[in-house]
């Protein structure tokens, strides 16, 4: 089955928040079912490493750290299907949030596309996820059940904002899922 771009018109809704304190932050992280997000995907850069992780029952593990520390935190995508939070550290130590919020809220054009990552499934490791591994260097664990020698893609949606009838731009971008290429 071969993959298309997609336009669409969904609704959406953001919620930001700015200013947020680590411990701010570490309680909005130990309650992930208030955001919707108790059971999610999350892409961590840390200060040392970029790890993928699986959240569930509100509950953050990761293959590659022992635990993800909010002090390490430089930004975050936490997602599902239907909902993303972007936690990003700003200048001052301190972190800002946007939650975006699909299926209410107001109309919006989408564009959604695949993002093939780099790497073949060589190994799988309970909990569902997978080892990509590329010659060219890459590798690392997802947090997706990909079969032998397949790849996997990031799906994605783009948020199109329109100023006017001939001026259009991506406003806003989030990923969606993780799925096997067929």
């Amino acid at each position: 089955m071969s993959w298309k771009r997609q336009y669409r018109s969904i609704q959406s809704e953001v919620k930001t928040q700015t200013d947020i304190t680590q411990t701010a932050l570490e309680a909005i992280l130990s309650d992930l079912a208030a955001s919707g997000l108790a059971n999610s995907l999350g892409l961590f850069y840390l200060d040392h490493e970029v790890v993928w992780a699986k959240i569930t029952a509100g509950k953050i593990h990761s293959l590659e750290t022992d635990e993800i520390k909010v002090v390490t935190i430089q930004k975050a995508r936490i997602f599902n299907d239907d909902r993303e939070l972007l936690i990003i550290r700003q200048a001052n130590g301190n972190y800002r949030t946007r939650l975006r919020i699909d299926g209410s809220g107001k109309p919006a054009t989408v564009l959604e596309d695949r993002q093939v990552l780099l790497g073949a499934s060589i190994e799988q490791a309970n909990g569902g996820f997978s080892y990509l591994d590329e010659s060219a260097g890459s590798s690392g664990w997802v947090p997706v059940e990909i079969k032998a020698d397949g790849r996997a893609a990031l799906i994605t949606r783009s948020y199109i904002e329109y100023a006017g009838d001939l001026l259009a731009g991506y406003a806003d971008h989030r990923i969606v899922a993780i799925e096997e290429v067929k």
